[in-house]
């Protein structure tokens, strides 16, 4: 019997992801507040999304947005199952993204604070320290926008609104990117489509390590036999060269999306 080439193997293997990716989906989990604020708006730009990629869907509500909004109306128009399971923690690095259509204040200053006292709160910060993308309208959060003063809320004192702004500005630090909630689509495909400036903290993962070539060019070394998009997209930016194992295989996506980075893809020899 004819002994399989590696090659040959590595050609199956690659027709294989090839398939797989052309049929791919995107898993993105939204966390409801219990916020009203351009609530509308957000839930027309989440259909905005579904009806331009492929999704598979995770909608979490808080007890307030149970009670304030129709959550299982809502999950009837996104084709989801009504389900009473608890949140699913151990699935949070699966998401490509996380939304938060409706940021509230009080949900702006716990996250602030790292105030994780329900599973809603867990599991957004947990989405961060996975590294996985997190977007949020913050219509509902900024107490300085039109939003709040068409509601007559402009008279309040300036510690207020100094210590309200503080709040948003310290989770943009931990890497929630807000948005207006009439711009949240438009956010959300510059992330899916690969063009996301989010950048991973190198030094917790198991399968990268960052360093600085002699040239000052910053590079990153993937150990992964098998590279795909999700290896490539949550890359910062300012990554100029990806160095992988000689033999590793790299998705046509994943390339797609490297060369869209303006990243160098180069193998190493054994």
């Amino acid at each position: 019997m004819n002994q399989i080439s590696e090659e040959l193997i590595r050609k199956i293997i690659e027709k294989v992801i090839t398939a797989l990716e052309a049929d791919k989906k995107m898993k993105i989990t939204a966390v409801f507040t219990g916020g009203k604020i351009k609530f509308e708006e957000a839930l027309s730009q989440l259909k905005k999304i579904d009806n331009n990629y492929n999704i598979i869907w995770n909608f979490i509500f808080s007890e307030s947005a149970k009670e304030i909004h129709n959550h299982n109306k809502i999950r009837c128009e996104f084709e989801q199952q009504i389900s009473q399971k608890p949140i699913q923690f151990n699935t949070v690095n699966e998401n490509d993204l996380l939304l938060i259509p409706v940021l509230t204040r009080n949900t702006a200053a716990k996250l602030s604070a790292q105030f994780l006292d329900t599973c809603l709160l867990d599991y957004i910060f947990r989405s961060l320290m996975a590294s996985v993308p997190v977007v949020a309208a913050y219509d509902a959060a900024d107490l300085t926008g039109k939003s709040w003063q068409k509601l007559g809320f402009n008279n309040y004192s300036d510690a207020i609104k100094i210590e309200n702004q503080r709040h948003l500005k310290k989770i943009k630090s931990y890497g929630i990117q807000l948005t207006a909630a009439d711009n949240l689509a438009e956010k959300s495909f510059s992330i899916l489509n690969g063009d996301n400036k989010k950048i991973v903290n190198e030094s917790n993962s198991q399968n990268i390590i960052s360093s600085l070539d002699k040239s000052n060019t910053k590079s990153i070394h993937l150990d992964s036999k098998v590279i795909t998009y999700k290896d490539i997209n949550p890359l910062s930016d300012n990554i100029d060269k990806i160095y992988l194992k000689n033999n590793a295989i790299i998705t046509p996506y994943a390339r797609e999306v490297a060369e869209r980075k303006g990243m160098i893809i180069c193998l190493q020899q054994k």
